[in-house]
């Protein structure tokens, strides 16, 4: 009897789990079904560019995926998890033609909220930019994330209380603020 009530809860938890995951990703996997669908009938720059898209939705989802269960049970992550995190953004960027680069400056752990924040902020710039994102800069510290971003995309929408965004002798600059480490 108890064994049943472990299983039951335990698939009631998994269940939960699965449920907010799908209700955050849920955009980004039916796009990516869409993106793939449209890939069969179209000429190869279209196919080339919405399996760029394909690619970094599916890098933000896994990532995103991680830092949630990291999250949940750490209130605080190490620099290693923020720099895989960036790392794996870079690498799919690089893969899709981006020059790419990143400094850390970090002094220690970053509160999970915040790399989440960062991530996601990564995530909304390639999304913008992809179809002519030449260049991405990527500048971390305890304070701030900072994007030096190369693009013909217009990227003044992002701006928001939490992200500054300006443009600068023919490139996008991108903060976000973050509380780093003053109460650690």
């Amino acid at each position: 009897e108890i064994l049943r009530c472990l299983v039951g809860s335990e698939m009631c938890i998994r269940d939960s789990i699965y449920n907010e995951l799908e209700a955050k990703h849920g955009r980004q996997t039916a796009q990516m079904r869409q993106m793939l669908a449209r890939c069969e009938g179209a000429d190869p720059a279209e196919r080339r560019s919405l399996l760029k898209r394909v690619l970094l939705l599916g890098t933000y989802i896994k990532r995103s995926a991680n830092l949630y269960f990291l999250s949940s049970e750490y209130q605080r992550l190490p620099q290693q998890e923020l720099r895989l995190t960036v790392d794996e953004a870079v690498r799919a960027l690089t893969a899709c033609g981006t020059e790419c680069g990143v400094v850390y400056r970090t002094t220690g752990p970053m509160r999970a909220s915040e790399v989440v924040c960062l991530f996601e902020l990564l995530e909304i710039v390639a999304e913008a930019a992809i179809d002519d994102l030449r260049s991405l800069f990527i500048s971390v510290s305890d304070s701030a994330m900072d994007l030096s971003v190369e693009c013909a995309a217009d990227l003044s929408a992002i701006a928001s209380p939490e992200v500054t965004v300006r443009q600068e002798d023919g490139l996008w600059l991108v903060r976000r603020r973050i509380r780093g480490r003053e109460d650690a």
